[in-house]
């Protein structure tokens, strides 16, 4: 396998700035408000519920707004699957749609990952209109809640964006693939093994044994050894870790000889203790 470097330096650039672009920004920008609605739910004592933060997000002002859209998402993560109202249902919907002319702002990408949350195939057709949203972090919010809602329909549209020119459209469809779970989805995947960029192929080794193939099994195992991140300088630490990790929670499931010896070398030298564990805890699953 050949790797030009100078080349995944900038896609991985790309990448990143992406998703800080996504995630990061607006997050800073939410712990402000973050700090004077907790001052001031302290002094109310009411917690916030799915329905009064959606009161919010339709009364509010626009910083109450997407504030209330991020407690909406963390609500959600803690109830997700759980049986909505369509009255419900046809809020958001509603409050999505709205969202779709307010520029630079957040609101519709913070919406759309509340609808993958709720798991709801009602939020299906919607969702799928979004992958075609003009800013790209509503296309990502889109495809990344389409993976969690995700059906044959949405498969289907999800496949067409693996030949898109954006590294981050296609890397978020590859991980969206793997979330919706269906094999028809190995053959398109596949190809992407031998991509150009580190990161589609780690993921798409990933979405691949999660569909049950494991002719990405190899590539899992390279994320097992800290030695071959040394091939690309532009991941640091904390995300040779992270991708560490994941590396040995798939190698639990998958339980294949091919990860004993980077378990064991992992188990035995890595300073960190968090891996050093992980790794000596799958090992008895072998």
């Amino acid at each position: 396998m050949s790797d030009q470097i100078p080349q995944e330096e900038t896609a991985w650039h790309r990448y990143r700035v992406a998703i800080y672009s996504l995630v990061v920004v607006p997050y800073l920008i939410a712990f402000f408000g973050v700090v004077v609605f907790t001052g001031m739910r302290l002094i109310v004592g009411a917690p916030p519920s799915i329905h009064s933060a959606m009161d919010s997000i339709s009364r509010g002002s626009e910083t109450e707004r997407w504030q209330s859209a991020l407690d909406m998402i963390s609500l959600l993560r803690r109830h997700a699957g759980e049986q909505l109202d369509q009255g419900f249902v046809d809020q958001l919907s509603f409050e999505y749609n709205r969202a779709a002319g307010e520029r630079k702002s957040f609101l519709r990408t913070y919406l759309a990952l509340a609808m993958g949350l709720t798991r709801d195939p009602r939020f299906e057709p919607l969702l799928l209109e979004g992958i075609n949203d003009e800013d790209e972090p509503n296309r990502m919010a889109a495809i990344k809640a389409l993976g969690l809602v995700g059906s044959a329909a949405a498969e289907e549209s999800i496949l067409q964006l693996l030949k898109n020119e954006e590294t981050v459209i296609v890397l978020e469809s590859v991980v969206a693939l793997g979330r919706i779970g269906r094999a028809s989805a190995v053959p398109a995947l596949l190809p992407l093994l031998d991509h150009s960029e580190p990161n589609i192929r780690w993921d798409t080794a990933i979405s691949l044994a999660k569909l049950g193939d494991r002719t990405g099994l190899p590539i899992i195992n390279q994320l097992l050894s800290h030695e071959y991140f040394n091939q690309f300088p532009q991941v640091d630490i904390n995300e040779q870790e992270k991708a560490v990790l994941v590396a040995i929670e798939l190698a639990v499931q998958l339980r294949d000889p091919i990860f004993e010896d980077n378990l064991i070398v992992l188990s035995r030298s890595d300073e960190n203790l968090t891996i050093a564990n992980a790794a000596l805890l799958a090992l008895k699953e072998f």
